[in-house]
This record gives structure tokens, C-alpha cells and sequence, in this order.
């Protein structure tokens, strides 16, 4: 107290005031102080409390609807009313080549068929809402029959396709979908810190039909791919499923179909 006095007297023969008007001043000056000391320290953490917090995906982000076509005619998987498609897989009823499929819009993946089978599309969708900022589709024209279809910065590819002329090659790498032969390229990219791991798997032997991808346990499938600058796709088929059989169904891995010489399967994963 005697203290507080002290420093109340020499303010005001500094300051020229009365006593009542230098105490008021006095504490005035000492509440901003230590406004500005507490403003200080909460910026001296380098944190944002008004940050986004980080979304970690599991499988319960996402519905995966299954539609077979008619004979001849395409599979088309809609996404529910208010979700978006963000991946996408394709079968046939007889092993024919079907391709990756591809996004129509946000709303459905299509898988085309040839015209004595029918096609199935398997499609991966979330909630605009709830997630859909997380992901993104970006497109590439070709150049000198190249095309390359990049995730933007702090993303990373879950799967891709091409579509709109000839595909002879395409190929899968971390941030990046390659088609070689006049087609457009399209890659599906998700936030590189939202929970998605990618897995892969080369083929066993020569000239293989399928080649599976598993995401491990307590892990589930959202996408899937093949082939690398090497070995490139596309392949005749590219689906979800399980380790025990290319037919059965499930969540657990992906799989791909081919005759290549060399086959490499990439399966895009979150935790259930």
C-alpha cells in the first residue's frame, strides 16, 4: 500500500494532475498493461483459437452405394441427396474390359459396358457438410498426348481416371494421375492430414489377372488404382473387396484386374 502510494505521488508531480485525476490515470495506464501483456502471451503460443480444428476421416464418413447396369448399358451409383462422389470402382458380369469408370459430376460414378455384359459401378460419396471441403477433383487437357492431372499443394491423390479420347496408358503417384494417349486426365484428391493412408502391392507372378491391395486391419477402403510410370494401367477392372477372393464383396483392400507384364494395385485407406 505504502508502495502503490509512493507511485501515486511521483505521478502526479510528473503529470501535472490532481491527486483523484492522477490515481485514476494511474490505474487506467495499469489495466492496460496488462491487457496488452495478457494479448501478448496468448499470441506468444502460435496458436489460432479460431482455427478449424483438424478432421480425421474414418469409414463412417462415407456411403458407398453398388448399382448394376443392364446388359449393354452403363452403371451409374448415385450418391445420396446432399453427398458427392469422390471415388469409384467398376466390374463386369463377364470379366470384359470395363476400365476405372469415372465421375459424372459430383453425383454418381459411371462404368461403361460392352454389349453382350453388364457393367457394375461402385461409387465412394460423402457429406458435402460434414466433409466435402476436404476433397476436390482436378482435371488436366493433354499436351503432345500426355496429360497429367495434379493434387493442389497439401493434397494428395486417392484415385483417378481418364476420359474423352484414346487412354493407352495411365498411371497412379502420390500427388498426380497420368493418361497417355489423347484422353483428358481427372485426379481425385483428398487433404493430406485427414487420415488416409495408401497402401499397395505388386502382383506375384507373370502376366497376372488380379492383383490385391490391403489396407490392414481396423482399416477400410475408400479408392483404389493401378499402375506406376513403369507399369502402367489402365486396367480391365478396379473394385473393392476382401483378400480371400477378387469376387467377393467388402471394404477391406482393393483390387485390380490386367494382363500386364508387371501389375502394382494402390488402396487408398481410413480407420473404420
Amino acid at each position: 500500500m505504502l508502495l502503490l502510494t509512493t507511485r501515486l505521488l511521483a505521478f502526479k508531480q510528473r503529470s501535472g494532475l490532481g491527486l483523484k485525476k492522477a490515481t485514476a490515470a494511474a490505474l487506467a495506464l495499469t489495466a492496460l498493461s496488462g491487457c496488452s501483456a495478457i494479448g501478448m502471451s496468448s499470441f506468444s503460443t502460435g496458436q489460432n483459437p479460431f482455427a478449424t480444428p483438424l478432421r480425421i476421416l474414418t469409414s463412417k464418413d462415407f456411403t458407398r452405394p453398388v448399382k448394376w447396369g443392364a446388359t449393354g448399358a452403363p452403371a451409374r451409383a448415385e450418391c445420396a441427396a446432399g453427398s458427392k462422389v469422390v471415388a469409384g470402382g467398376s466390374a463386369s458380369s463377364d470379366g470384359s474390359f470395363v476400365g476405372t469408370g469415372f465421375a459424372d459430376g459430383t453425383t454418381a460414378w459411371v462404368v461403361p459396358a460392352t454389349p453382350k455384359a453388364k457393367a457394375e459401378a461402385f461409387a465412394s460419396c460423402v457429406s458435402v457438410a460434414a466433409v466435402g471441403s476436404l476433397f476436390t477433383f482436378v482435371s488436366a487437357k493433354p499436351i503432345s498426348g500426355l496429360a497429367v492431372a495434379q493434387c493442389g499443394s497439401g493434397f494428395m491423390l486417392i484415385t483417378g481416371y481418364g476420359r474423352g479420347g484414346a487412354i493407352t496408358a495411365s498411371w497412379f503417384e502420390p500427388t498426380s494421375y497420368w493418361v497417355r494417349g489423347g484422353a483428358m486426365a481427372y485426379a481425385s484428391c483428398v487433404k493430406s492430414d485427414a487420415g488416409v493412408s495408401v497402401k499397395h502391392a505388386w502382383n506375384r507372378s507373370q502376366h497376372p489377372k488380379t492383383v490385391y491391395a490391403g489396407c490392414g486391419g481396423g482399416n477400410a477402403v475408400i479408392a483404389g488404382s493401378m499402375g506406376n510410370r513403369e507399369w502402367p494401367g489402365p486396367p480391365i477392372q478396379s473394385r473393392p473387396g476382401v483378400a480371400s477372393s477378387p469376387g467377393a464383396p467388402g471394404y477391406d483392400g482393393w483390387w485390380t484386374f490386367s494382363n500386364a507384364a508387371n501389375e502394382l494395385t494402390w488402396a487408398a485407406c481410413v480407420k473404420i
